[in-house]
């Protein structure tokens, strides 16, 4: 009999969790396009060529500069080549991203205006070497972030727009693994008691996957957030659904309301952390963690009942609470009933005192029982949490360009010698980005911080055609400079290679401004939010200068 029901109870958990999976795979889909094949390839691809060619591509830039420019610089004699060695090379190292695009050009008018000649020049076109930079380099750093596009064009996320929903292969994964364990015990390759077969995780990965399904905005899944406790200490925390664009945190709880009582009271195993303990964390961690600078709202969704003074206490503390909310009867012991005269009133002072303090209330220290028979409410999720768009906004290089370039305003039907100017055109074909940016900006206070707007008047000077110079002019008197003042938790960030002064800088300006920072940096956004720092921001598809590139252009 035994052995007839554990097979029962094994075909059953089997389908579901084949159930669940595909319910799973089916978050995220934008369309009814499913970003392909992420695991795996998603990682390999954007470590090779985000990580690891950058690097590389930095030193070919920097062995182009300090070789083949001296080569072609030997006009004006010694004067021009050591301002090359002394300055250019000075320059490119370290700083790759804009300034080498910027100095070059400065040499090469340089040479132009004392009469000597540069050997190699490209057709009588200026800048060649800034061209070299620009694409080997792939704009990183706020230029642009065409190597990441690349990736994005290829793998086919639809990244910034809602389209994915970040932590859906970890979801899968989970699911997969349940399954793969669910085989080996129809196998025989293991055994287990029925027990073994009700406590697998499948139950708490059902509930995320049915609190997903009734949330709008869904972000993500499974999302590690970082934040300090009350001593200082660093820690983590897992959301189990993201939701309302991340306004809304929702702890997908799938234990039935007898186990989450019992250990409320301290009848739990050693260990068991009650969930009005975790509430207290969520709670702190939202706090530390605005989005559009609002704290999250966190509900505790209860697949299998709560009881009622657990329920009663968490919407106490701020926590919504989703599910049935189940009675609770009182279990009088023996001794209790013997002492029961002789300390009615003293134990009626004590609890109408203690029922105010937190987990040492009333309820949590009388000795109950959860009654499932006895429902006395169900509650749905809240209402669909409004986010107040916030009116300011600061924009950073990447933005600036993007809005001013020529592959924003129509002259986007060209194929180009640079295969990341092509694959934006075809990008820009098919959805335009334009649009995007001004429906956001429009009705808006619009900033920008001078290490925003000099760099870019940098790349500007370099690279800009006569057209995006104009659009340049004309969205610059619309925006309110500000000197750079990064944010106290910006200027916490530890430097790397895809945190950069200048990021640091244009961001965290923005989060002081209490603004929305535009962007196509999505990789400064993440590294970032690595560290604990997550900003308020809109991410755009990029858009390089390509005005001064389309006479050797091939028309499409």
């Amino acid at each position: 009999c035994d052995v007839m029901s554990l097979q029962v109870m094994l075909q059953e958990r089997i389908s579901f969790a084949q159930e669940l999976l595909q319910r799973a795979e089916r978050l995220g889909r934008v369309e009814g396009q499913v970003e392909e094949r992420v695991e795996g390839r998603m990682e390999g691809q954007v470590e090779e060529q985000v990580e690891g060619r950058v690097e590389e591509r930095v030193g070919q830039v920097e062995e182009r500069v300090e070789g083949r420019v001296e080569e072609r610089v030997e006009g004006p004699g010694g004067q021009v080549e050591e301002r090359v060695e002394g300055q250019v090379e000075e320059r490119v190292e370290g700083r790759v991203e804009g300034r080498v695009e910027g100095r070059m050009g400065q040499v090469e008018e340089q040479v132009e205006g004392r009469g000597g000649q540069v050997e190699g020049r490209v057709e009588g076109r200026m800048g060649q070497v800034e061209e070299r930079v620009e694409v080997r380099v792939g704009q990183v750093e706020g230029r642009g972030g065409q190597v990441e596009e690349r990736v994005e064009v290829r793998v086919g996320r639809v990244e910034g727009r809602g389209g994915q929903v970040e932590g859906r292969v970890k979801l899968c994964g989970k699911l997969r693994a349940e399954l793969r364990f669910l085989r080996r015990v129809e196998s025989g390759e293991l055994q287990v008691k029925l027990s073994h077969l009700h406590s697998t995780n499948l139950t708490h990965l059902a509930a995320i996957v049915e609190t997903a399904e009734s949330l709008d905005g869904v972000i993500a899944l499974l999302h590690v957030f970082t934040y300090q406790d009350a001593a200082g200490t660093r820690q983590t925390l897992v959301v189990d659904v993201v939701a309302s664009g991340g306004l809304t945190w929702v702890k997908a709880v799938g234990r039935k309301a007898e186990a989450l009582h019992n250990i409320w009271q301290g009848r739990g195993h050693y260990g068991d952390k009650s969930i009005v303990r975790q509430a207290e964390d969520f709670l702190l961690a939202s706090r530390q963690q605005p989005v559009q600078y609002r704290h999250p709202h966190v509900v505790f969704a209860f697949y299998n009942g709560v009881s009622c003074p657990m329920a009663a206490r968490l919407k106490h503390m701020g926590v919504s609470v989703r599910g049935d909310i189940v009675a609770v009867n009182a279990v009088v012991t023996e001794e209790e009933e013997q002492e029961e005269e002789q300390e009615q009133q003293e134990e009626q002072q004590e609890e109408q005192q203690e029922e105010q303090l937190s987990d040492s209330s009333a309820d949590e220290e009388e000795l109950t029982r959860v009654d499932r028979g006895t429902v006395v409410a169900s509650l749905a999720f809240p209402a669909q949490v409004e986010v107040e768009e916030c009116r300011r906004v600061n924009l950073d290089i990447t933005t600036l360009i993007t809005y001013v370039s020529a592959l924003s305003h129509g002259r986007c039907h060209f194929s180009f010698r640079e295969e990341v100017l092509t694959e934006q055109a075809a990008q820009e074909r098919r959805e335009q980005v334009l649009p995007r940016l001004q429906a956001f900006m429009e009705g808006k206070e619009l900033f920008a911080c001078r290490a925003a707007v000099s760099d870019f008047q940098l790349i500007l000077d370099t690279l800009g055609g006569p057209g995006e110079k104009e659009r340049a002019r004309q969205l610059l008197a619309r925006l309110q400079l500000v000197d750079d003042r990064p944010s106290e938790r910006s200027l916490r960030l530890t430097l790397s290679a895809k945190v950069s002064r200048r990021s640091l800088a244009i961001f965290g300006t923005g989060d002081s401004l209490t603004a929305v920072t535009m962007t196509a940096n999505s990789r400064f956004v993440r590294a970032a939010a690595n560290q604990g720092v997550r900003y308020s921001v809109f991410i755009h598809q990029p858009r390089a200068l390509t005005e001064g590139k389309e006479w050797r252009a091939t028309p499409v």
